[in-house]
Parts: C-alpha cells; structure tokens; sequence
C-alpha cells in the first residue's frame, strides 16, 4: 500500500482541509448512455470539488482521502495536483479501485449512476488523518457524502472535525445526504452526530425536510432552530437561501441562470461561502458569494468545469434580504 508523495511542506499549513472520495466522472455531456458515442472524462468528488474551487480563489487546499492504483486514481491525483491541490495525505491502495460515476441526460433531467461499493474511499480511516496537518488548517470542510460509506470513514470524518475544533479551525459540514448510500434513518442519526461538531451547516430543502420530516417552511425553520449551531444555511431547490445565524435569520436569492447541469450545484455555492469566510467576508457576503458560483456552475457540464478564478469574480448588485423568505 502506498502512501504518496508529499508536494506541500505540512508545517505550511492550508486554508482549507478536507477529506474525501475522489470520483472520476464520465460524462455524456447531454445525452443518455445508451444513445452515446463519446464519455468526456472529469474529475468530481463533493469535496474534491470545493478543494478545486478554493484553489482556483487563490487558496491552499489539500484532500486526505483514497483511491485505487489504477488508471483511474492516477487521473484523480494528476487533476488535484493541476488545480493546486496538495495530494500528500491521498494514499494510494493497491487493495481497491478507485471510485468511478456515469453521468447522463435524461427526460428525468441529470442522472448519475454510481461505481462505487468496495472502492479506495470506503476504506479510509482515523489512521489516515494526519493529526499535524489538522492541527495548521485554518479552515476543515467534510460532508455527509464521504460519512455515509461505511463505519471507517465517517470515524475518520467524526474524528477530523473534532481535532479541527479543537486545534481552533472553523469547520464546515455540507449535508449531502445520499438516500442511495444509506438508509433514511442512518442518514438523519449520522447528520446529527456530525452537525454537532460543525461551526457552518450547509443543507438542501429537501434535506433539511427528512430531517425534519416534513417540507413545510415551519417545520424546517424550527428543525434548523433546534440545532443549536453557530450558521446553519438552507439551499432552496430554486437556488437562493436562508440563514440562521447567532439567533438572526436572513435570506439571499438566487441568481436567474438557464441551468444545463445542475449537479456540483452545491459543492459550488460551498466555494463561495467558505471563500468569504476565508477572506473575512461578513455571512451576508458568503451567501451573496455561494450564491453566484452556484450559477455559474449550473450553466456548463461538469461539477466543477465552471468554477471561477480569483480575477473572474464579481458579483454584480448585492441580493441580501433581511428576515426569513416564505
């Protein structure tokens, strides 16, 4: 079993550390499978995605995680390391494969089909997490994705954020939450473990509605209210989002795009929240910011193809709204 090679001098630090499965995407771009001819080739990943998007803004990001040694696992490493990403803490096992994913266009819109079970990532563990390079993370980022693939890697997860907390890192935990991966209950026990330890929730409507176990703006508001962290963010499925924050709601919306992909919609606005956060922006430039990537990257192919670089952004007119949209 390998172990890497180190690209990035640990006692540096990152702006942002997180763990995570890199997936290697073949996407049609368009079309369904069965009425292709060509399968474009990208990498993806929720957390691969953000390290990506915090590197392009100009950050030091780096990704602990697995993949396999196999054509697959090179691409994954060879496209973290051309976006900037450290790769010293993705270990390469010769054990299991790294994680691959279809992407196609239906009538039922973007659809993913996962192979995944038994890959590199479901075999990370508390062993793989360097307590050094936690200790200097200015910023750590997980999500449920990477929790929800079996008992070592949400150790692992658990296990980071705390460290993280305690070496005096912020950290932020995006929901993500896989019904393909887990059952419902394991999904919404799993969430509250983690969203315990996290400084910035980050959750979809139609997440924080299992978790609440009800989608009405009530129900939800009041499950967000009962969690007791200090930011919680709600995405709306329409794009856009509401906030509570030290007991204060507030609201951005979204920017009108025509959306040709929407899947890395999330990981996008992740990007530009943490970016704020990052920068010492106030949480109504993070939302503002989260907001806007997230456009952008539902308007290309690609998870994280339209991700922005730091001389690319600009947010145009300010959409902060005060108090809960309903």
């Amino acid at each position: 079993m390998g172990t890497g090679v180190t690209y990035v001098n640990k006692r540096a630090g990152v702006d942002l550390l997180t763990l995570g499965e890199p997936i290697v995407c073949l996407d049609t771009h368009g079309t369904r499978i069965d009425n292709g001819s060509v399968l474009h080739v990208a990498l993806g990943g929720a957390e691969c995605n953000v390290a990506i998007g915090l590197a392009r803004l100009g950050h030091t990001s780096a990704v602990i995680g697995r993949v396999g040694a196999d054509a697959f696992g090179r691409t994954a490493r060879r496209r973290l390391l051309a976006e900037g990403v450290d790769v010293s803490n993705l270990v390469v096992d010769e054990t299991a494969p790294t994680a691959v994913l279809f992407k196609e266009q239906t009538a039922r819109g973007s659809e993913v089909h996962y192979r995944r079970a038994g890959c590199a990532g479901s075999l990370v563990s508390v062993a793989d997490v360097d307590a050094l390079v936690v200790e200097l993370a200015r910023c750590v980022h997980v999500t449920g994705v990477t929790a929800a693939l079996g008992p070592g890697p949400r150790a692992a997860v658990g296990y980071l954020m705390r460290s993280a907390r305690e070496a005096g890192a912020r950290v932020s935990f995006d929901a993500n939450l896989r019904r393909k991966l887990a059952a419902d209950d394991e999904l919404v026990e799993m969430f509250h473990e983690l969203c315990s330890h996290a400084d910035d929730v980050l959750i979809g409507w139609g997440e924080a509605a299992l978790i609440a176990g009800d989608d009405t703006d009530g129900a939800i508001t009041a499950m967000v209210a009962g969690l007791e962290r200090p930011c919680v963010v709600v995405k709306r499925p329409s794009g856009g989002a509401i906030c509570l924050e030290n007991g204060e709601w507030s609201a951005h919306a979204a920017f009108q795009v025509a959306v040709v992909d929407p899947v890395g919609a999330g990981d996008a606005f992740a990007v530009g929240f943490l970016h704020e956060r990052l920068t010492g922006g106030t949480t109504a430039d993070a939302l503002a910011r989260g907001a806007d990537i997230a456009s952008r990257v539902i308007g290309m192919h690609g998870d994280n193809a339209a991700l922005p670089y730091a001389d690319e952004l600009g947010l145009g007119s300010s959409r902060v709204q005060p108090g809960v949209q309903r």
